[in-house]
This record gives C-alpha cells, sequence and structure tokens, in this order.
C-alpha cells in the first residue's frame, strides 16, 4: 500500500512551545531594571569637595547631608534648622553605636557643618566623618 503524505489540517493541536517570545521579553525586562537600578539609590544631591583620603567602607551609619541652600537631611529626611538640636537629642540613643557621616556640598558654609558638629558632639555622638569625592588632578585648560 503507498504511503500518503497528509497536511496539517487547522484542527490538529500544535504540541511545541515557542519559548522565543518568552526570552525577548525576559532580556527586555533584564536591561530596564539593569538602567533603573542605580537611579533607584540616588540620594540627595549635593556636590562633595575632594580629598585625596577618600574611601569608601560598608557599615550600620547614618548619613547627614546639608544642601547649598542649608537644609538637613538625615537619611532622607528632612530637618530643618531650627529643628536640628531636638532631632538629633531624639535619635542620640540609637545614633551613639553607629557612625554618622556628614556629606555637607561644597558651596556649605564651614558654620553650618560646625553647628551639625557641635550638636552631635553635644547628645555623646563622637564617630562622626566627612564624606568626600575622590581627588582627581583638575585639568586646566
Amino acid at each position: 500500500m503507498p504511503q500518503v503524505w497528509r497536511s496539517r489540517d487547522e484542527d490538529d493541536v500544535l504540541a511545541d512551545i515557542n519559548i522565543i517570545p518568552l526570552v525577548d521579553i525576559v532580556l527586555v525586562l533584564l536591561i530596564i531594571f539593569m538602567l533603573t537600578a542605580p537611579l533607584l539609590q540616588r540620594t540627595i544631591d549635593v556636590q562633595l569637595p575632594r580629598a585625596r583620603s577618600a574611601s569608601l567602607t560598608q557599615e550600620e551609619r547614618v548619613i547627614v547631608s546639608i544642601t547649598r541652600e542649608g537644609l538637613y537631611y538625615f537619611d532622607r529626611f528632612p530637618v530643618a534648622s531650627e529643628q536640628l538640636e531636638d532631632f538629633i537629642r531624639q535619635g542620640a540613643p540609637t545614633w551613639k553605636d553607629r557612625s554618622v557621616y556628614v556629606r555637607a556640598d561644597a558651596a556649605v558654609p564651614y558654620e553650618r557643618v560646625i553647628q551639625l558638629l557641635d550638636a552631635l558632639r553635644r547628645y555623646g555622638i563622637t564617630r562622626v566623618g566627612l564624606l568626600t569625592r575622590p581627588w582627581t588632578p583638575e585639568r586646566k585648560p
């Protein structure tokens, strides 16, 4: 008996899984997450001064940012300069075993930084560091 070739009818079910569209979607999502992840880690925008001895460390810490407008941020929580003393007094018991890092904009008057350091020291917080950018030689035109 001769063998007869049948063509697939439209009623036949295709049992193969096509994973190419799935791979395309996963790759697009991966690229999106890779591009947006660094943006989610942004902090308060200040221009740090440069220092040759700048280094990075990982530990439990409190970061205090001072913007060029003179606003204080304790780990992204804004604090007015009038409330600075009260805020430090309330947070001091939990900050005594942590390091406090100050991120002051290069345009912030030195007096603002000293006011912050003085208030921290009054409440027993002595582990204080000043954050800077790594030093790079500036190009002359």
